[in-house]
This record gives C-alpha cells, sequence and structure tokens, in this order.
C-alpha cells in the first residue's frame, strides 16, 4: 500500500488526490480540486485519458460488478462509469434531503460508500438541518430508499462497512451494527 500524496502517477498540476477504486487493470483515482476521474494502468508514469465527471469536487467511488458508482459534488448526483465515459445514474430526490420549503443549491455531505448483499450500493448522507441524514440504499435500477440511520438520530454517517446482510456504520456520536433481522424489529 502506498499513501494518496506518494502515488507513483504524474497528475495534473496542482490536484490532489482523494479516492482510489480499481475498475479492470485500471486505477481510478478522483481528485478534491477537480471534475475528473483520471484512469491509471499502474505501470505508466501518467494516467490515461481523463473522464470528466460533470460536478466539481472530491468524489467518492464504489465498483459493483465493473460499473463503478460515483458521489459527486454535493447535489445529491451519483454517476456511473464502466471506465471510459461517466453519465448520471440518480439524483437523491431533494424531498428526501431537504425537507426545507425552498431546493437549496447544496442539499448534501457525502459520507461513507459500501455495498450491501445483492449489489445494492449503500451511502451515507448528511442531509442538513431539516434533510433525511442516514444510510441510504440504491438498487440497480435506482431504487432510493432511506435505509437507516444511527441509533442517536439523523446524522451522517461517514464510515460503512457491509457484510452480506448487515452492515456497520460509523458516525460523529459513535458506530452502530444494522443486520436486516433487527431492522424489521426496530423499524416496523
Amino acid at each position: 500500500r502506498f499513501a494518496l500524496a506518494h502515488l507513483p502517477v504524474e497528475l495534473p498540476l496542482g490536484s490532489l488526490a482523494y479516492w482510489l477504486e480499481q475498475l479492470g487493470v485500471n486505477l481510478l483515482i478522483s481528485v478534491s480540486n477537480d471534475s475528473y476521474l483520471y484512469p491509471w494502468d499502474r505501470t505508466s508514469d501518467s494516467y490515461g485519458l481523463p473522464i470528466p465527471i460533470g460536478e466539481y469536487g472530491g468524489n467518492k467511488m464504489k465498483n459493483v460488478g465493473n460499473v463503478v458508482y460515483i458521489l459527486a459534488g454535493t447535489k445529491g448526483n451519483i454517476y456511473w462509469t464502466q471506465g471510459t465515459y461517466c453519465r448520471l445514474f440518480k439524483a437523491l430526490p431533494a424531498y428526501l434531503t431537504k425537507n426545507a420549503t425552498t431546493v437549496p443549491s447544496s442539499s448534501v455531505t457525502w459520507g461513507g460508500i459500501g455495498v450491501a448483499s445483492g449489489g445494492k450500493l449503500l451511502v451515507g448522507v448528511g442531509a442538513g438541518a431539516s434533510g433525511q441524514s442516514g444510510v441510504y440504499m440504491v438498487t440497480a435500477e435506482g431504487k432510493v430508499t432511506l435505509d437507516n440511520y444511527p441509533s442517536t438520530g439523523q446524522a451522517n454517517v461517514t464510515a460503512l462497512y457491509a457484510v452480506d446482510d448487515s452492515y456497520d456504520m460509523g458516525y460523529a456520536g459513535g458506530a452502530d451494527n444494522n443486520t436486516y433481522s433487527q431492522r424489521y424489529t426496530n423499524y416496523e
């Protein structure tokens, strides 16, 4: 392993590597200060053709079945790529992430990212004071549900670790374990 600051690949001047995710033979590199993904074959001195995302900022990524999902920007948009181009996959509905009477230009703070059983994407979301913060589940078909939130109340889940039918979620006040068999006991 190596630290992101010591990647043996030359990124554009001033770029700060933020997140790494493997896709086939390439390693996708997101940076915190532009709107591109940089594919790197792990042997070249430089990256391949950059993939434009469409939103500026550090982007978290997760590979699910050779499709990389990308949490981008602050509007709740989730993109996907298979390595050559990037498309909008799903936008989290503003009525879930911001329950105010007006829709702000910035509605979410991305938290952790993981994969539940069946290839469902788990996404930690901080939605502000009037929104629904917690763990959202997104299916491959694009169905979005608020799956759970911390036992202390709604908060941005900044860390997710999923195994089979359960996951651990970390947040500013601690950590919880969620198993699907327990969920129906607590959240009928």
